[in-house]
């Protein structure tokens, strides 16, 4: 029951935040409601509601010099994929017409981590 509470007060609170301090954007959305789903997959990339999410590893691998064995911990830090300046250009701004938003790690219709629940919606 509480599996959204989370990742929708978040993420909903960021786009909100992001909007009212920067009123280009607010503008630029306000003149254009198609822009609603770009708005919500840039608040997703820039606010995940994760910082980051742990697994094990299942096989030996190595990556960037380092050797991961089977049953290390490792990370995935949303907040740093998701501003990486190699597939986002100013990564650190948010910016509801920003052609590749959904590019992000986070959740959602255009993420790679699809929601369990996007099929009710």
């Amino acid at each position: 029951m509480a599996a959204g509470n989370d990742s929708t007060r978040s993420t909903y609170s960021g786009i909100m935040r992001s909007l009212l301090s920067d009123r280009d954007q607010l503008e630029i959305r306000l003149a254009d409601p198609s822009l609603i789903a770009g708005a919500v997959e840039e608040g997703l990339r820039c606010y995940p509601a994760f910082a980051f999410i742990g697994r094990a590893a299942t096989a030996e691998i190595e990556l960037h010099g380092r050797r991961i064995k089977p049953g290390d911990r490792v990370l995935l830090w949303y907040r740093v994929s998701n501003r990486d300046p190699e597939v986002f250009t100013d990564p650190q701004r948010f910016d509801i017409s920003r052609h590749n938003c959904s590019a992000h790690q986070a959740f959602g219709a255009g993420g790679r981590h699809f929601r369990l629940g996007a099929g009710a919606t």
